[in-house]
């Protein structure tokens, strides 16, 4: 089991319901999520390259907050070496998360995180078809 808790037994079930060699997405973030660019950008990319991606899987974390003057850890992201706030690939079978370079939210657009997520999904998959 990954993490302690709830949040382990999550990711595991998620991550062992994953197809094959499939794609995996994680966004990394920090509560609160409701506006934040990175989050809507991240659920329009899973819309947006489901189609191309077949068998991508994305999940969000967001258990970290700002408390006492600094950011709390989220259990997950921790266990797998991730930060907030980010968005992260790898294939099922892969070792290594990689980092998607999304841009600084204040510099782009909800349109242009989501084209680059997608991006990073559907290169972790293979696909040779453009978004």
């Amino acid at each position: 089991m990954l993490g302690e808790g709830a949040e382990g037994y999550v990711y595991d079930a998620w991550a062992a319901g994953v197809a094959g060699d499939g794609p995996m997405a994680i966004a990394v973030l920090r509560q609160p999520i409701q506006g934040s660019k990175l989050f809507q950008g991240f659920k329009a990319a899973a819309r947006q390259s489901a189609k191309i991606a077949d068998g991508a899987a994305y999940a969000i974390t967001a258990a970290s907050r700002f408390e006492k003057g600094k950011y709390t850890k989220d259990a997950v992201a921790d266990a797998l070496g991730l930060t907030a706030p980010g968005v992260f690939v790898k294939t099922k079978g892969g070792q290594k998360w990689n980092h998607c370079k999304t841009g600084r939210p204040t510099e782009t657009t909800v349109e242009q995180i989501s084209k680059a997520v997608a991006g990073c999904v559907v290169a972790a998959s293979g696909a040779k078809q453009e978004l």
